[in-house]
């Protein structure tokens, strides 16, 4: 049987994007703001993340 996704599987993906994006923003000479943007939307979600619990 699969083993099922938890929320430390969610927080490596975040961290996942996070490292994506800031690739993504040399390659692509993104606004310094913008990203300041997305990685403040990005740590609004890890918070919301982290407050999950399974019971």
């Amino acid at each position: 049987m699969a083993e099922k996704p938890d929320v430390k599987d969610v927080a490596e993906k975040i961290r996942q994007l996070k490292e994506w994006l800031a690739v993504f923003q040399e390659e692509y000479d993104i606004p310094a703001d913008a990203m300041e943007t997305l990685n403040k939307k990005i740590n609004e979600l890890v918070d919301e993340v982290a407050d999950i619990t399974c019971e």
